[in-house]
């Protein structure tokens, strides 16, 4: 049984207007989503992925072509319809004095609570959830203007999971994170695309999280646009294409982009090839030497059973530090 199109581009074009001038940004967009994909979108900075974010969700309107939710056009649903099927959450930082974090998280459910915002038993469990989700519980009480970038980040996302709708967007989530709650948040947003059949779309500039969590790749470079899996993009040739610098390579086989340090001398290892060995090489080649078991000057790992000696220019370095400046100081 196939899945359901839960979104698609036709032929859209994006950018801004003033008057009866268009600038446009980028044109002929065709991405499609299936329901239950966490899509990652990519590209360099100024390239138009939160203008096609703010278009798709009509904060900006779009310049042509066609945007469809389920088959139907996004102009024939009304606002609230609209805000039962897709919430947004931005780069925009908040600050807002006397309202407590439960408060603004309980925002998410305006689609559904009356005039009042009245909130009840079946809105304050999709409250709870996304508070249990984003790991807040201990801030639900706080103001919001006493927390820290990244706590308010997590506050925004956890108002708009409460908001429960089938497809989230979700503009450089990551931004204000620290690392451990980073891959907190992309594990549960996994977790919701794979349990709970969402839809999410976040824009990132950390690309290893895309490539190695996303179901599929919206990738924007200057000239034009692709989607498929992180895969095919590679296979394509097109992942190679989003960094000029010659200085920078992609490494296809870890799905990574590293900076290519200048080449300074061949050095040849010798060693059990272990995991010191491969950290021993890693950190060479990260200082500009190239490994070459025919070179001229040597390293000698020596390990035993209480510590491990790097033997180079017959004399031995306790740590990888020391051995890299003597290394470097005879270069």
């Amino acid at each position: 049984m196939s899945k359901k199109k839960i979104f698609q581009t036709k032929d859209l074009k994006i950018g801004y207007r003033k008057k009866k001038k268009e600038n446009i940004i980028k044109e002929n967009i065709n991405f499609c989503a299936i329901e239950g994909e966490l899509i990652a979108m990519i590209g360099s900075n100024g390239i138009g992925k939160s203008t096609f974010l703010r278009t798709l969700i009509g904060l900006i309107d779009k310049l042509g072509g066609k945007i469809l939710f389920e088959d139907k056009e996004k102009s024939l649903f009304s606002q609230k319809e609209l805000a039962k099927k897709i919430s947004f959450v931005s780069t925009e930082t908040i600050d807002i004095p006397n309202m407590l974090v439960y408060e603004l998280v309980a925002l998410g459910r305006f689609p559904y609570t009356n005039w009042q915002g009245k909130i009840k038993s079946e809105d304050d469990f999709f409250i709870q959830k996304a508070i249990n989700l984003l790991d807040i519980n201990y801030l639900q009480y706080k103001y919001i203007n006493q927390l820290s970038d990244g706590e308010k980040q997590r506050v925004m996302i956890a108002r708009t999971l409460a908001q429960n709708t089938p497809i989230i967007v979700l503009d450089e989530p990551t931004a204000y994170l620290d690392l451990a709650h980073k891959f907190l948040l992309i594990n549960t947003l996994k977790e919701l695309t794979q349990k709970e059949k969402k839809t999410i779309i976040f824009t990132t500039h950390d690309l290893n999280i895309a490539l190695k969590t996303a179901d599929k790749i919206w990738l924007f470079l200057n000239d034009s646009h692709h989607q498929g899996a992180p895969e095919d993009l590679i296979l394509n040739n097109y992942m190679a294409q989003i960094f000029t610098q010659k200085e920078i390579l992609f490494d296809e086989e870890n799905f990574n982009f590293l900076i290519q340090p200048e080449v300074k001398k061949n050095i040849a290892l010798f060693g059990e090839k272990n995991r010191i060995y491969t950290f021993t090489e890693k950190a060479l080649q990260r200082k500009g030497f190239v490994i070459n078991d025919l070179a001229n000057e040597k390293i000698e790992i020596i390990q035993n059973h209480e510590k491990t000696k790097w033997e180079y220019k017959s004399k031995n370095y306790d740590t990888l530090y020391e051995l890299l400046e003597a290394i470097q100081k005879y270069s």
